[in-house]
């Protein structure tokens, strides 16, 4: 059989309208000044209001997307759900598909497939959505990724003298603040901590076929070292925030995995580091980014960062910086 020439038709991305700085965070939190910024490289994100649902955010994006790419139709979403959404049991089917009918058809076997892989799950709703294109099953499909964490942390907690007293936290030790999750042999950091990671928004694009004969590779592995665990979502023990991570394990990880899984990955592309023009990065925070591309002695000006003032947006950090990359030139 033969297959289809397929790539990104369009891209669209909706940000909230209002910006909280890392100074603003602090102020809500009770960290010190210049706390966030200093571990992170994070300055701002975007902060949802009421009204911009991670529900609407992926609707916004998604026709931002379908008007950027001047198609007729679209046969079905590839949705990427974070962790919130995929607690909370958000559907989006009926939402999103009636939102695209206000400007393009939609094929009568229009769908609606969802994908809850947290950071990567834009590439592998993306990788699904090129191999149905390529094979013929379709036509032009949207990929959207949405986060929304405004309503789920808790800016009640501050970390004054006589809370750190009580809990045994020192902000002004070496060591990442820290406790053990309840019946695990683990040490995450307080989620109270991780909360400035991340920003809110949503960001789309459009896969379908080409008049372009372009290659396309797609690999993925996952960590040797890294535990499962390092990651564990949900609230906390104590009932705050949303999530607890293991920062310095991930960190570790972008630092010594992360290089070798590129470098193997533009070998089995054919491939060097010099023949690749633009590099578009998942944003967990600019520190960690900026010791990434050093270690691959990338060019600063064509290795893509929105995270310093966006934040870490989950799966839509990826299209986000796609799509404000492309929108700059």
């Amino acid at each position: 059989m033969e297959t289809q020439k397929t790539s990104i038709l369009g891209s669209g991305i909706y940000l909230p309208k209002n910006e909280l700085s890392s100074g603003d965070f602090e102020n809500l939190i009770g960290l010190p000044e210049g706390f966030i910024e200093k571990r992170t490289g994070i300055k701002s994100r975007r902060w949802g209001s009421e009204e911009e649902s991670v529900e609407y955010m992926a609707g916004e994006a998604a026709l931002n997307a379908v008007e950027n790419s001047n198609v007729q139709s679209i046969d079905g979403v590839h949705l990427c759900l974070d962790i919130i959404s995929t607690q909370r049991g958000i559907e989006f089917s009926t939402s999103i598909e009636d939102r695209i009918k206000e400007i393009v058809e939609v094929s009568p076997n229009f769908h609606v497939e969802t994908t809850a892989n947290y950071c990567p799950g834009f590439i592998y709703s993306l990788n699904n959505a090129f191999l149905k294109v390529r094979s013929g099953q379709a036509e032009n499909l949207l990929v959207v990724a949405s986060t929304n964490y405004r309503d789920v942390i808790n800016f009640n907690r501050h970390f004054n003298d006589s809370f750190c007293k009580e809990k045994g936290f020192n902000l002004k030790s070496k060591e990442v603040l820290s406790f053990p999750l309840e019946s695990k042999d683990l040490v995450f950091q307080s989620p109270i901590l991780n909360s400035f990671l991340w920003g809110c928004g949503a960001a789309a694009v459009v896969v379908g076929r080409s008049s372009e004969d372009q290659e396309y590779f797609f690999q993925s592995r996952e960590s040797k070292k890294i535990r499962r665990e390092a990651f564990a979502p949900g609230y906390d023990i104590r009932g705050d925030g949303f999530a607890a991570l293991d920062g310095k394990a991930i960190s570790r990880f972008a630092e010594q995995e992360v290089p070798i899984f590129i470098e193997d990955f533009l070998k089995y592309s054919g491939l060097k580091i010099s023949e690749i023009d633009h590099f578009i990065p998942h944003q967990p925070n600019s520190i960690i980014l900026e010791r990434l591309r050093d270690s691959l002695n990338f060019p600063k000006d064509r290795f893509y960062v929105s995270c310093d003032y966006l934040g870490n947006m989950i799966a839509a950090s990826l299209p986000a910086t796609y799509n404000i990359a492309k929108s700059q030139g």
